[in-house]
């Protein structure tokens, strides 16, 4: 009602302005008068009525986006997440590469792990995963203690794995008629990826910081060829010999490090140094 009474009134001036001009005596001044001045009334009411729509389409916009919040346990909205998916992808399309082989695969995920490890901003998502504080004032100290190495390799295993972490990744599968090669960079930004993604990518995080990584396939029973990969790092880091490795499946973290599948459930597998 507030938004059409002015118009009403600036109706009414427009309409005394042009009595005027026919009137018995015309009083030509005060009818331009009266006119301009409902002119200007509709004119100033018409603005104020588009402003609130806009306001009323903005409302109802945060209105959609927290009701899309609330149904999402992460805080982060559908319509965010897809903006988010959509930059990370720069709306490339596929690259057909043909690998048949084992090791033909294998040798395009080592290649991808490869560059991801030497990569300064993968490097700089595992420092910060790594040298968090905790505590305040004299009590503060770093979060995994330095040269913990089994501290450091169960942090970077959580945080990977942790989807309220900024570096974790969801187990998603490839499309329905490919098997996708995602380089380590795209795999943190989506946020999703399969078993080798997700290798590729952790063991990129592990190789940034200077520990030595495997990628090792199985087969499982009833499987018609090489079915799942995971990761080995080996322990102490740098460039030494290693005196164990501790294996990690990025795709299974309710095991957490050191567990492998049963020996039960595969028929062969196969190690492979990155």
């Amino acid at each position: 009602m507030g938004e059409v009474f002015p118009r009403y009134v600036g109706l009414g001036y427009l309409a005394y302005g042009t009595a005027l001009l026919f009137a018995p005596r015309p009083s030509r001044a005060l009818a331009l008068a009266s006119g301009a001045f409902g002119a200007a009334v509709i004119a100033s009411s018409i603005q104020q009525w588009r402003v609130a729509g806009r306001a009323r389409a903005l409302t109802a916009q945060q209105g959609q986006r927290l009701q899309l919040r609330a149904a999402n346990p992460l805080g982060e909205s559908i319509p965010e997440a897809l903006a988010r998916t959509r930059a990370a992808t720069g709306g490339k399309q596929f690259k057909r590469i043909r690998a048949r082989s084992l090791e033909e695969r294998i040798a395009i995920l080592r290649k991808l792990a490869l560059a991801g490890g030497e990569d300064s901003d993968v490097r700089a998502k595992a420092l910060a995963v790594l040298t968090r504080k905790c505590g305040v004032g004299p009590a503060r100290k770093n979060c995994v203690p330095e040269k913990g190495w089994d501290k450091e390799v169960e942090a970077l295993f959580r945080a990977f794995t942790d989807p309220r972490s900024e570096i974790s990744v969801r187990y998603t599968r490839d499309t329905i008629t490919k098997d996708l090669f995602v380089g380590v960079k795209k795999t943190l930004q989506l946020g999703g990826g399969d078993c080798d993604d997700m290798s590729t990518a952790l063991a990129a995080l592990f190789m940034s910081v200077g520990y030595k990584a495997q990628l090792k396939v199985v087969q499982g029973k009833g499987a018609p060829t090489w079915s799942h990969v995971f990761i080995r790092v080996g322990i102490p880091p740098g460039g030494g010999p290693v005196e164990r490795w501790i294996s990690l499946d990025p795709s299974m973290p309710e095991h957490g490090p050191g567990w492998e599948p049963p020996k039960g459930s595969i028929i062969r597998e196969k190690v492979f140094d990155i």
